[in-house]
């Protein structure tokens, strides 16, 4: 016999509770709802609690029953006695927060239930969709997940304590409040990368976005964990550039036979720096949104994240079976769904973007927020924005010397910082390696 999950005696001796101690209702706003009560009896009644609790109605029995009785509702229950039963029945106070769980528990699991039983009904039907049918139950998990994940309420007094306690610690530590990149002058301003932001880095194509978002995962995976989405490159390629930017060895060097004895001395050497990162790459082309959420959740269970990295946005899928012809509205969605995920998973969340080409069509090429491709709500959604600018990829060739063109200065524009200063940085950018610097002062 399949296993029905409920706690019919708990909901009557929570109910029983609720209808003896008026003042407690208030209690439980927020952490239950009708619909998690199995039994529709209970429903009926916890929503008339509700009702009468958020009127100038005194809560007596008489006001309960009445109410019942006006909407219909009495008979459904049974009778007056059902009322007097449920009183009968209560619980101790101490055990209102450990019974309300239990219930919510239940009702997630009757969730569950659903969703896998709505799976093998849609198995045997003809023609069936593998893909769609994935999304939608990968869908309907999340929106499960995201129901048992609420957040509470929490007083002034408790977060003034935290808030209070938090800067007490930055000032009596030197090391920065967020995720640090190693580059002195960025990490100035913004303090590292903050747990729970959304942060889109932006640029135009061969401006350097992946080699930067690497060398982001490389300084930050020495001490945290981080996750890297690449729906755009194979997961070698990207170690290819990784193991160019911290061996100092010219990438180009690796596609053909041009390795000295030195080269393979310092890839030796990288290599054992890299074995200890704790860098996880997923290369996954054309993943949804619920399936790249799906990915982040299941290896955060395992392997707790600090920070995930996102090449690119854009090519984050839209929802199976979609047309794609509002992709403005996908792209969109696809910006509150990472925000979602950076504050479920309390990690700074670093999705890369393009640009759009209508930048190669004005004089002044530094980019804009507007310039952000099929922008909708990441301006909005984004903590914060930052743009790559290389001008030297504006200029002719012959224009530059080799030295210019291997130390080429690239401005790291900080556009909008929620929380924090804007402006520029200039960092050192070496392609042949995909290595980006702090700037010696004084450089051109």
């Amino acid at each position: 016999m399949a296993k029905e999950h409920n706690a019919i005696e708990i909901e009557r001796a929570v109910l029983g509770l609720l209808l003896s101690n008026h003042h407690l209702i208030s209690n439980t706003v927020g952490y239950i709802s009708e619909e998690e009560f199995y039994d529709k009896r209970h429903r009926i009644i916890f929503a008339t609690l509700e009702e009468l609790a958020s009127s100038d109605i005194t809560i007596e029995i008489a006001a309960i029953i009445n109410r019942l009785r006006e909407k219909g509702q009495l008979t459904e229950i049974g009778s007056e006695a059902y009322i007097g039963h449920l009183i009968q029945s209560a619980a101790l106070e101490s055990n209102l927060t450990k019974f309300i769980k239990v219930i919510s528990e239940k009702a997630h699991l009757r969730k569950v239930k659903y969703v896998v039983n709505q799976l093998s009904k849609d198995l045997d039907k003809e023609d069936v969709d593998a893909n769609e049918l994935i999304e939608k139950v990968e869908t309907d998990i999340l929106a499960s997940t995201r129901d048992t994940a609420m957040g509470e309420f929490e007083s002034a007094e408790e977060i003034i304590k935290k808030t209070i306690k938090n800067i007490e610690m930055r000032q009596t530590s030197s090391d920065l409040a967020g995720i640090p990149t190693n580059w002195t002058d960025f990490d100035s301003m913004t303090s590292g990368f903050q747990k729970g932001d959304l942060v889109i880095l932006a640029a135009r194509p061969s401006m350097g976005k992946t080699a930067f978002a690497l060398n982001i995962a490389a300084a930050a995976a020495k001490n945290n964990s981080v996750a890297f989405f690449s729906l755009e490159m194979p997961k070698e390629h990207l170690m290819a550039r990784v193991l160019s930017s911290v061996s100092y060895v010219d990438g180009y060097k690796f596609k053909k036979n041009a390795m000295t004895k030195m080269d393979w001395e310092k890839i030796n050497i990288a290599q054992e720096q890299i074995s200890n990162y704790k860098l996880f790459i997923d290369d996954t082309p054309g993943l949804t949104l619920s399936e790249l959420m799906w990915k982040a959740k299941k290896h955060h269970k395992n392997h707790p994240i600090d920070m995930i990295l996102i090449d690119y946005m854009q090519l984050i899928a839209g929802p199976k079976g979609s047309s794609g012809d509002n992709r403005q509205a996908e792209v969109s969605a696809i910006s509150r769904g990472l925000k979602q995920l950076a504050r479920e998973l309390n990690v700074p969340l670093i999705a890369l973007s393009q640009l759009s080409r209508r930048v190669e069509q004005r004089e002044d090429k530094r980019p804009m927020m507007s310039d952000i491709r099929e922008s909708g709500a990441i301006e909005q959604d984004a903590d914060l924005i930052m743009f790559l600018y290389r001008e030297a990829y504006y200029q002719k060739v012959e224009d530059q010397n080799q030295e210019e063109m291997r130390h080429q200065t690239t401005k790291v524009i900080i556009a909008k910082h929620r929380n924090g200063a804007i402006g520029d940085v200039d960092l050192a950018f070496d392609p042949s390696i995909g290595l980006f610097t702090d700037k010696i002062k004084g450089d051109l």
